[in-house]
């Protein structure tokens, strides 16, 4: 059994990328009208989008970085921002989970310790989560939720703060402290 699955092993991931194709392609053919009848406008905005896009992807790139050198990985500085931006196309393939995958393999065969590279790689979602909901608060009065007998602002706060207790609770330090050990 362990044979055949190492001599398909190869064609699975072209196997992933051709039925992908197959279903946007299929889809293409049925909705090109709706497609071709799509008209952009206000292309400045777009602009503005794409380096707020480009500006995010960087910074997110650059706190992995910190996190990696915060574990004393061998991997970091531009080598690994480039390694991060690269694996980040990677999110938009079938299964949203190729990037890290691909950060861990890069992380391990830098040699570093592949407990340390999984912390690295969970931590960096949960600081963009806790970021995410902390802007929600400060950006609009109400914020994002909708009101729930006037405990709006509970709700964001009770999420931020669950949010900072899987950053900081005492398994996650053990698991960092047991990792770095």
């Amino acid at each position: 059994m362990k044979s055949a699955l190492a001599a398909i092993k190869p064609y699975i991931s072209w196997l992933i990328v051709g039925a992908t194709l197959f279903f946007v392609l299929k889809t293409l053919k049925e909705r090109w009208q709706e497609v071709a009848a799509v008209q952009v406008e206000g292309s400045g905005w777009l602009l503005v989008g794409l380096l707020v896009t480009l500006l995010a992807h960087g910074w997110s790139g650059w706190v992995w970085c910190w996190i990696l050198k915060a574990f004393k990985q061998p991997l970091g500085g531009w080598q690994a921002w480039r390694i991060y931006l690269i694996t980040n196309i990677y999110k938009y393939l079938p299964g949203n989970v190729g990037h890290f995958g691909g950060r861990l393999a890069v992380v391990v065969q830098a040699g570093g310790s592949l407990g340390v590279a999984s912390l690295s790689v969970l931590l960096e979602p949960l600081l963009m989560a806790a970021a995410a909901l902390l802007v929600a608060i400060l950006s609009k009065p109400g914020g994002f939720l909708p009101k729930i007998g006037g405990l709006t602002w509970s709700w964001q706060f009770l999420g931020l703060a669950i949010v900072l207790l899987g950053l900081h609770s005492p398994v996650s330090q053990w698991a960092i402290a047991w990792q770095m050990a």
